[in-house]
């Protein structure tokens, strides 16, 4: 069974998880370019078809009762999905915000350091920001309004609306012949899409390193 998703929500939901899982310190671009294959998805389809059955599902359809863990289970084994537990509510899955993730990718690119502690040290500065980065921005126009107008993305509403048009006719063609519809159209993005600049990374970064400068002790392995 293939599950797929909007090329441009799945790149940047795998970016995150990149940054967060492995010591990856490059840009989305970067991902972008080196990693290509993943986003063919047609071509992977035909290669699979050819060698097993394969039936295709859209992860839209598994999350639109947000309640995916079931979802999932009912349409890979065929149970009826009433008869299993709901595991709706729950927070599974939780995002992680792109601003913290911005600094878990700055400290993959700390050289000497094991993953172990790196994953340890990003926490401990995600609590920081959860605690007292966004109430102290929110006493701040100008900041609120550079990062908390609307969720922070990697990619910008130009960069969605390339990758849509490239994989346009691909999508057709799988809607066609394996009646998976993805849910991006071309030339649509979603409204207050808001990437990420440069200073602000920058800024982010600095102010987090400034108000919880780091220990030494932090550094070495237990």
């Amino acid at each position: 069974m293939a599950c797929l998703r909007d090329q441009a929500d799945f790149i940047e939901s795998y970016y995150s998880d990149t940054i967060l899982k492995t010591g990856y310190a490059g840009s989305v671009d970067d991902l972008m370019r080196q990693r290509s294959h993943l986003f063919d998805y047609l071509k992977q389809l035909e290669l699979w078809e050819s060698l097993f059955d394969l039936q295709v599902i859209g992860y839209q359809d598994l999350v639109q009762d947000q309640d995916l863990p079931r979802s999932f289970i009912g349409r890979t084994t065929g149970i009826p999905q009433e008869s299993l537990p709901s595991d709706r509510g729950r927070r599974w899955n939780t995002t992680h915000p792109v601003e913290c993730l911005v600094m878990k990718r700055y400290l993959n690119g700390v050289p000497g350091t094991d993953r172990e502690n790196i994953l340890k040290i990003y926490h401990r500065y995600k609590r920081f920001y959860l605690r007292r980065f966004e109430s102290s921005i929110r006493r701040n126009l100008e900041l609120s309004e550079a990062f908390l107008g609307s969720r922070k993305h990697w990619l910008s509403a130009l960069q969605v609306k390339a990758i849509r048009d490239r994989y346009h006719q691909e999508n057709l063609h799988i809607a066609g012949k394996y009646q998976c519809l993805l849910s991006g159209m071309p030339g649509a993005t979603k409204t207050k899409r808001s990437r990420l600049k440069p200073w602000q990374e920058c800024f982010l970064v600095g102010w987090m390193l400034t108000n919880y400068p780091p220990d030494r002790s932090w550094f070495v392995a237990n």
